[in-house]
């Protein structure tokens, strides 16, 4: 079998390699780059526009451009994140908390060279664990059920919780609050509407889309509104690729930070229906709990982008692995994917991997070419990138506001998200002002459908017995002592700052 395994592994490195499949690799490279960088696009928009290809495409190098499609779009949407606060996609919105503050120092092209050699690491990261793990984590996915799925999203929200700082209780009511908005519109098991005022409008919940542009990019518009201001008052170095540079030689000093990230990526993609939105949340909240001098994370620490941007691109790897060995589509990009198999007639499962063995191989050399080729082109347009920061900020205003707006309307054509965008942004404005986090708000509001249908499932399976499980307890005991330490561990370090220790 190992036997087998190179073989295919060598023939879908060649076949990525050649033409045509590496033009339709930097072809998707090229309009993933283009699709991140712009707020409320993505992969969905991309795939979504490429699907219709595999009716006339080859299969492989449609893939091959799918995939590098997807790669990539995790990479741009960290520049809008870097330089305007305004995250291009849900799974860079972690970047913003010190992404922007670098660039409102001057530190933009570092942020930036940290965030795509990070990336970069992070998807080549995936894609090897890939490679090596479809035979024998399929034991492992298959113990994850509705339990395991709901105590891990819980896992999540208590984690990012501790975002809030010196007070984590803030950061546990945010994300409450975030699962409370999750509930608006139609129950998922009866589909009974909750939370909707008597407006029909509201049947369909509220778009993630206003939930993340109201609480991180409105607060951030009306304040570069207010000041006129550009968004950095620093000079820019004189010498950019030295600054992109000093931000590789971070991420080269957090290397172990970058695996434990990347792992974390891995995992979580591993998990149907989390995804990236949530991996960068979890890996943030891990980075800030475990590097020395977390104080300044918030504030401008390149460790606090380096996290974030290791994980939602090893996410891609990780959700590839549920997607080809078992049939069970990792998350909504990769339904795309996996439409485009039964398209041209190959079921996703373990007789893929049996039968089709060399076209996996393909798209994982696809998810590192693309990682690759994706940041060389990042690497060379930092330098341009970076001189937004010098932009006056009514400028900004008047270019992002629009485009803000135009978003959260064509992510599902209704007119009324606008309002509930506005209404959200003064939600997060006032949250801002009085010390709120709102980073947990946003990962409760991901993760509370999925705690809730979960949640129901697992009652209905095995009654409250399912904290019992093997796996559902261990995750129960580690929520247990993540709740403790954040209850903790504040008490403690007031009582030092209070009562400092005598020499």
């Amino acid at each position: 079998m190992s036997a087998d395994i190179m073989t295919a592994f060598f023939a879908g490195f060649s076949e990525a390699l050649a033409w045509p499949s590496i033009g339709y690799i930097i072809a998707g490279v090229v309009m993933g780059l283009a699709l991140g960088i712009v707020p409320g696009l993505g992969g969905i928009v991309g795939l979504s526009l490429l699907l219709p290809l595999t009716f006339t495409l080859d299969i492989g190098p449609a893939l091959a451009m799918m995939i590098a499609l997807m790669a990539v779009t995790t990479t741009s949407d960290t520049i809008p994140a870097v330089l305007l606060g305004v995250p291009g996609t849900a799974a860079a919105a972690a970047t913003v908390v010190d992404g922007y503050p670098m660039a409102r120092k001057g530190r933009a092209a570092e942020a930036l060279g940290a965030a795509f050699f990070a990336s970069a690491l992070g998807g080549i990261f995936g894609a090897l664990v890939l490679a090596v793990s479809i035979p024998i984590l399929r034991p492992l996915v298959l113990a994850f059920g509705p339990p395991e799925i709901f105590l891990l999203a819980m896992l999540g929200i208590a984690s990012v919780g501790t975002i809030g700082g010196g007070d984590p209780l803030r950061g546990w009511a945010s994300g409450a609050i975030g699962v409370m908005l999750a509930m608006v519109g139609r129950d998922p098991i009866h589909a009974v509407p909750r939370f909707s005022f008597g407006q029909p409008i509201m049947w369909d919940g509220i778009p993630i889309i206003a939930v993340a542009y109201g609480l991180f990019v409105i607060p951030e518009l009306i304040t570069l509104s207010r000041s006129g201001a550009r968004i950095s008052n620093v000079a820019l170095p004189k010498n950019l690729w030295a600054a992109q540079m000093r931000g590789v030689r971070d991420v080269a000093a957090n290397w172990f930070l970058v695996i434990r990230c990347s792992a974390i990526g891995t995992w979580i993609g591993f998990i149907p229906g989390l995804g990236g939105a949530v991996a960068d949340w979890v890996a943030y909240a891990h980075g800030r709990a475990t590097v020395r001098d977390s104080e300044t994370f918030g504030k401008g620490d390149v460790r606090g982008v380096i996290a974030p941007e290791s994980a939602n691109n090893s996410c891609k790897g990780g959700e590839l692995i549920p997607t080809l060995a078992f049939g069970v589509p990792g998350s909504i990009t990769m339904a795309f994917v996996f439409s485009a198999l039964l398209i041209a007639g190959i079921a996703p499962g373990p007789a893929m991997l049996r039968d089709h063995l060399d076209l996996s191989m393909l798209m994982i050399w696809s998810l590192v070419i693309a990682n690759i080729v994706g940041t060389a082109i990042c690497f060379g347009l930092t330098r341009y990138l970076a001189k937004l920061t010098m932009v006056p900020g009514f400028w900004i205003v008047g270019v992002m506001g629009p485009v803000v707006m135009l978003s959260t309307y064509a992510f599902s054509n209704v007119t009324e998200h606008m309002i509930m965008l506005m209404v959200l942004g003064l939600v997060g404005c006032f949250m801002r002002q009085f010390g709120w986090p709102r980073p947990p708000m946003l990962v409760g509001f991901v993760l509370g459908s999925i705690i809730e249908s979960n949640l129901v499932n697992s009652v209905r399976m095995f009654g409250y017995e399912f904290l019992f499980r093997p796996i559902s307890a261990v995750l129960a005991l580690i929520l247990v002592l993540v709740f403790v330490n954040g209850t903790i561990r504040p008490i403690y370090r007031n009582r030092r700052r209070n009562h400092p220790a005598k020499c």
